[in-house]
């Protein structure tokens, strides 16, 4: 297990240079697919932690694709619901995979994701760079937990 935090006196707009106020960033573990991308474990690489509140989503995509390189890999966590009957959200949850998975910026605006903002984000960048879709899982806390 490993940790990196990136705290409010040390993250920056990207778009403006400018000092944000930020709850700090925790990551206790990295997701499952800095394990295994593509099946293959990745070699050494530079986590860079990318935090940010309301943005013109458009814009942080342009202001991010000049950041990335061929070998990047965006990962981007967020619940898609919360506080619902396993069902209701199981239905709210798949609305959400749909919206993400054909890259509707619109449909996704309607759901509830509380990481919509990056996921917006991503839309806009795999929409103006041509990338495809594709669902690897999706899980709620019922599925996972019993809740």
């Amino acid at each position: 297990m490993w940790m990196l935090r990136c705290h409010a006196s040390e993250c920056f707009g990207a778009a403006t240079g400018q000092m944000t106020s930020l709850k700090p960033v925790e990551i206790l573990q990295p997701p499952r697919v800095l394990a295994d991308a593509g099946g293959t474990p990745l070699g050494p690489f530079e986590l860079v932690p990318v935090v940010f509140g309301e943005v013109d989503a458009r814009a942080a995509a342009d202001v991010l694709a000049r950041e990335l390189t061929p070998e990047s890999l965006l990962v981007i966590s967020s619940d898609l619901s919360h506080y619902h009957a396993y069902a209701e959200a199981r239905e709210r949850d798949e609305a959400c995979v749909r919206a993400i998975c054909d890259l509707d910026v619109d449909r996704l605006e309607a759901q509830e994701a509380c990481g919509k903002g990056p996921i917006m984000v991503l839309l806009h960048l795999a929409r103006a760079k041509g990338w495809k879709a594709r669902l690897l899982d999706c899980r709620n806390s019922g599925d996972t937990a019993g809740d």
